[in-house]
């Protein structure tokens, strides 16, 4: 399967189509790689996760500088500001599960430039959920619905995220009431034994 970036440029930076052409409407373009870059995590399957993560972060690259190269006086209007903050965004968000401090910087900065690009509201839910930030992805999914009531993609989003929370509630729950029964004079040695075994079967239920 051949990539967006492919169909820009080939090995050690050989250009196989015209350049001025991609350019020409490097939005639209970007979009379809971050599309490509999407469908390809769903249906990239190597032999471990670290492989996939190496195989999405070396595409991302890829994808991130055929951004980049996009000259500034194509990028110069508010709109085009906008859309590459948050194809920058959304391009470093694309990894499942895994969270990218670059991606949040892109998409909030899409956000202040115009708070009602939604798509860019979603993208930063979805990143900020990464991190267990479940709150705030709440509050980015609840703008999204105030703006687009009944959006079934988004509702879906929160129906898993009150999951995330009620699950992650609960395990602070547990480990607090734990607490409450430690007797006095126990090091605080013990709480960071107990804290790593609640981090290690979190761990083990999500394998």
């Amino acid at each position: 399967m051949s990539t967006p970036t492919q169909e820009v440029s080939g090995e050690k930076g050989q250009v196989s189509i015209d350049l001025n052409e991609f350019y020409e409407d490097w939005i639209s373009n970007v979009v379809k790689m971050a599309e490509w870059l999407e469908n390809f995590s769903n249906q990239h399957f190597p032999s471990s996760i670290q492989e996939k993560i190496s195989d999405m972060e070396y595409q991302i690259h890829r994808c991130i500088q055929t951004l980049e190269s996009v000259p500034q006086g194509k990028r110069q209007l508010e709109y085009e500001c906008l859309m590459f903050e948050y194809l920058k965004g959304r391009l470093y968000n694309a990894i499942p599960d895994v969270y990218k401090e670059e991606a949040e910087c892109h998409l909030v900065k899409a956000t202040q430039l115009n708070p009602f690009l939604l798509e860019a509201w979603d993208c930063l839910g979805r990143c900020v959920s990464k991190k267990g930030d479940y709150k705030r992805a709440k509050k980015c999914y609840k703008f999204v619905l105030n703006m687009d009531k009944g959006n079934s993609i988004i509702l879906r989003r929160l129906a898993d995220l009150e999951l995330m929370l009620e699950h992650s509630e609960c395990k602070s729950s547990v480990f607090f009431s734990l607490i409450c029964f430690v007797p006095r004079g126990i090091s605080s040695i013990f709480f960071i034994s107990l804290q790593r075994l609640f981090a290690y079967i979190a761990r083990s239920q999500e394998l």
